[in-house]
């Protein structure tokens, strides 16, 4: 029967060794790089976070923590756990694990930039790629809209027939013929041929010779 009421949580003192790491963890995976600055960071600044265990002593959260200090001989050492006053429902189980790993919140950049800019947040593994825009876009932001129709790149949902010239007369003839007109390129200012035309206007073009 399913519990209806939210368990109580308290802090307990347990022998590292006394806990049992948690045998499907959906979070076990780490590379090696990550594991070497979490193992830095707990010997840098000791244990801040509190790791969550049921009545059995079964980690829910703090599993990589957990294997970090046993392969840092600290197996003995007490520290503090949070228990519930009742062994978890299954259900409760996969949400706390769930849980304890989701944001609900984001990073706010401009504090991040303001008030912690002397942290390396990348040492500290946060990714802080998701703050950046690419260049390509940084300067797209910063440009004034095309003086001139934008010639629409090829994709999936076009066939495309292209010419191929290798010196300038056969390039200037096609020009010519097929009435290839400038198009402003809108992530520059220069001002290059357009080597695309439209199939509609190809066909009417052609009809007209």
């Amino acid at each position: 029967m399913e519990e209806t009421n939210p368990p109580i949580w308290s802090t307990e003192k347990r022998v590292i060794n006394q806990l049992i790491p948690l045998e499907q963890n959906p979070f076990g995976k780490i590379d090696s790089v990550k594991r070497q600055r979490l193992k830095e960071k707990i010997e840098r600044l000791g244990l801040f976070e509190i790791p969550t265990i049921d009545t059995n002593n079964e980690l829910l959260t703090f599993n990589k923590r957990y294997h970090i200090l046993i392969s840092l001989e600290r197996g003995n050492e007490e520290i503090d756990v949070r228990v519930p006053n009742r062994p978890l429902t299954d259900a409760e189980r996969k949400q706390v694990i769930i849980n304890s790993n989701v944001h609900e919140g984001e990073w706010d950049k401009q504090i991040l930039d303001e008030v912690f800019d002397d942290v390396d947040l990348d040492e500290l593994g946060l990714d802080t790629s998701q703050f950046e825009l690419p260049d390509e876009l940084k300067d797209d932001l910063d440009k004034p809209e095309p003086a001139y129709p934008i010639v629409q790149k090829f994709s999936e949902k076009y066939d495309a027939i292209i010419i191929v010239s290798d010196n300038e007369i056969d390039t200037n003839f096609v020009i010519e013929v097929l009435e290839l007109g400038q198009v402003k390129d809108y992530k520059s200012t220069s001002t290059g041929q357009s080597h695309v035309i439209n199939a509609s206007e190809f066909m009417k073009l052609w009809r007209s010779k």
